[in-house]
């Protein structure tokens, strides 16, 4: 039987979020063991509906004094799966995970922090039109509304 003691379980928890920054609802969590060639699983679990997740691994037996492990998701919302860097394990550790954008022009900057606020509309449906009086584009330099004339 394993030697289950307190110092070989270790806790571990965080947030996933996609490339919105928005959470991970049900994202496959596994914890790795990085060794130097492979790889052994540790634990696996899902996040909450809020892309949470907390779970507790036993250290291996085998396991060296400084245990590097890698903290890896699956979504269908992701493109490919994210992983964390290789971690030197600690008995309560915080590991967030979120997906990287592959855009980081100044638009999409904007975009990804203006999409939590739109309630389900893209972002060119925000137009300045006979209905929408009210939206005008801004200027990412001072945020203001932009006049029209340039300077």
């Amino acid at each position: 039987m394993a030697d289950e003691t307190p110092a070989r379980r270790h806790t571990i928890h965080g947030t996933v979020t996609g490339a919105h920054g928005q959470p991970l609802d049900r994202a496959e969590i596994i914890i790795w063991w990085q060794r130097i060639r492979d790889r052994r699983r540790l634990e696996t679990g899902q996040t909450s509906e809020h892309g949470r997740y907390h779970f507790t691994y036993l250290v291996p037996e085998d396991a060296p004094a400084k245990l590097l492990i890698v903290v890896e998701a699956h979504s269908r919302e992701l493109e490919r799966p994210i992983q964390s860097a290789a971690l030197v394990a600690l008995p309560d550790q915080t590991v967030n995970l979120a997906a990287a954008s592959h855009d980081v022009s100044i638009y999409a900057t904007i975009a990804r922090a203006l999409h939590p606020l739109l309630d389900h509309l893209a972002l060119h449906d925000i137009v300045e039109n006979d209905r929408r009086k009210q939206a005008a584009p801004i200027t990412c330099e001072a945020c203001v509304p932009f006049d029209g004339q340039q300077r």
